[in-house]
């Protein structure tokens, strides 16, 4: 038998597809951001950017939820 093929991740659902489109959009906005982002609010973006990128490679989509809502405060907060 093929043990690795009972570790690897099961495929993401449709919409477990269209919350990680989401979430690489804000990534990308983001990063985009975060040269016009004051000192504090860039240390925060980057912290928050690291947390939603670990989340996604873990597949763990409560953690990429969350993590979209706090990044996407700070950029509404960012953005004015």
């Amino acid at each position: 038998e093929n043990d690795a093929a009972h570790d690897a991740a099961p495929a993401p659902s449709p919409a477990e597809r269209d919350r990680l489109a989401g979430a690489r959009a804000l990534l990308a906005q983001s990063c985009g951001l975060l040269d016009t982002m004051h000192p504090d609010d860039r240390r925060d973006a980057e912290l928050l950017i690291a947390a939603l990128e670990e989340a996604i490679g873990r597949g763990d989509w409560e953690a990429v939820d969350r993590g979209m809502s706090e990044l996407g405060d700070l950029l509404f907060y960012v953005k004015g």
